[in-house]
């Protein structure tokens, strides 16, 4: 069987109803109580399609040396980190590759902390590697994972992705900005002589000012209100595209509502900032300035 692993494939094997570990299931399923001591398999999907096997197919797979046996296939898994040069994981119960009297087929250890630092669980991976060395226990260093740098792995494939979005987000909010600006400049021009009216009856220059500054905050507002059931509708069909883009699998989706929040706190400021300088033009018009304007 051809494998996308550059270093080939490890047979590895699970409790079936364990909760340390289940990768991603594209296709099929994972291993449930009924699965206990049975020749089960769940591929890489990419191995799957390389090979043209399907779910429910039977395979024959040979390891330690041992016979060819025949596997049945239940499940496509994908990976979503992971580097061209790995060992590609094949899991199966393992009830069904212990044997009576028999050797030990495999030595895997998942091990779970409360660790949340990546420099936290770096120090924890090499305190335990220095202590499988001690033992005298060798440790493949192509077959160890932790979770957090796996994470961060992750995360590095996304950030020029997530940075060019970024970019062209605030590149968007800049020119409405800047459209904002000329649109309440017009708006000055054009209401200049019920600014003189309002001088004439006793209105100030923080009065005028406000007037003006409030209705831009009101453009900003609205333009959020506008924008964000569209980026809600919009978000998840376009996560699932970038992930098949990117991993050829579809993404577990969660709208960032902090995110929301965050972009009407920007889209006032940058309606302030757009405001300010027409705002300030009008509340040094004068009477004299008004009745001047044709």
């Amino acid at each position: 069987m051809t494998q996308t692993g550059s270093l080939g494939a490890q047979l590895i094997g699970l409790p079936v109803m364990t909760s340390a570990y289940q990768p991603l299931i594209t296709e099929g399923r994972w291993f449930n109580r009924d699965d206990d001591a049975k020749p089960h398999l769940v591929l890489s999907a990419d191995t799957a399609a390389l090979n043209h096997i399907n779910i429910g197919d039977v395979i024959q797979l040979t390891s330690a040396g041992q016979t060819a046996r025949d596997w049945h296939v239940i499940g496509f898994y994908r990976s979503f980190a992971g580097t061209s040069f790995s060992i590609e994981p094949i899991y199966a119960p393992i009830t069904a590759l212990t044997q009576p009297n028999g050797p030990a087929l495999a030595a895997y250890a998942l091990i779970s902390t409360t660790i949340q630092t990546l420099a936290d669980e770096q120090h924890y991976a090499e305190r335990i590697k220095q202590a499988c060395y001690e033992q005298g226990i060798p440790v493949d260093i192509y077959a160890s994972n932790s979770l957090l740098a796996q994470r961060q792995h992750s995360e590095n494939q996304f950030r020029p992705s997530l940075a060019m979005l970024l970019g062209l987000a605030s590149m968007i909010a800049s020119v409405g900005a800047i459209g904002l600006t000329g649109y309440m400049s017009s708006q000055v021009l054009q209401k200049t002589r019920e600014i003189g009216v309002l001088r004439a009856i006793g209105a100030d220059a923080k009065q005028i000012s406000r007037l003006f500054i409030l209705e831009g905050l009101a453009h900003g507002i609205l333009a959020w209100a506008i924008s964000s059931p569209i980026a809600y509708a919009i978000a998840e069909p376009f996560a699932d595209k970038l992930g098949f883009i990117m991993l050829n699998m579809k993404l577990d989706f969660a709208f960032s509502w902090y995110s929301v929040a965050l972009w009407l706190a920007l889209s006032v400021l940058l309606a302030l900032l757009a405001t300010l300088i027409p705002a300030k033009r009008a509340a040094n018009l004068t009477i004299k300035d008004c009745l001047a304007y044709s």
